[in-house]
């Protein structure tokens, strides 16, 4: 051959293809479980803040106001009306498990029933918790195979 070759072969291009699909395929799903872990903690921020809000206003207009809870969405409304505005979870985002009875907030600020709203994806389950003394909280769960809640750690 004259000269030197320039370009590549066959099967330089191949391996290189073959190494850019393998590395769209490991971040294509770290980032669908990454989308799944926000969607999870966003539904659990706004119910926290929506319940810590409920809980404000039940003080500032000396009223006692009820919140509900039915699969993906919540609601709040006073004590006795019907009206309510339903608001949505994330898409993939339902609650689990929460009080049977309507969780209610009094003009001093305390709640009755105290109790948890447990969210969950395919990600995990986080746990919103209100206290007798109207206080909120939320802590992370992570389900493994020994038990449907072996480790739990508080969230800031």
């Amino acid at each position: 051959m004259k000269g030197s070759q320039r370009g590549f072969q066959l099967l330089e291009l191949m391996l290189v293809c073959f190494l850019i699909a393998v590395g769209a395929a490991l971040g294509a799903s770290a980032w669908y479980e990454w989308v799944g872990q926000h969607r999870l903690h966003s539904a659990a921020e706004g119910l926290s803040t929506f319940l810590q809000g409920v809980r404000l206003s039940a003080v500032s207009r000396n009223a006692a106001i009820q919140v509900r809870v039915q699969g993906n969405r919540y609601a709040m409304a006073l004590r006795g009306s019907d009206a309510v505005v339903w608001q949505r979870f994330p898409q993939g985002v339902q609650a689990v498990r929460f009080p049977r009875r309507p969780v209610t907030f009094f003009s001093r600020g305390n709640a009755a029933p105290a109790g948890s709203f447990v969210l969950q994806n395919r990600s995990g389950q986080i746990r919103v918790v209100v206290s007798p003394t109207g206080r909120v909280r939320k802590e992370d769960w992570f389900p493994t195979s020994g038990s449907q809640f072996a480790e739990r750690r508080r969230v800031r």
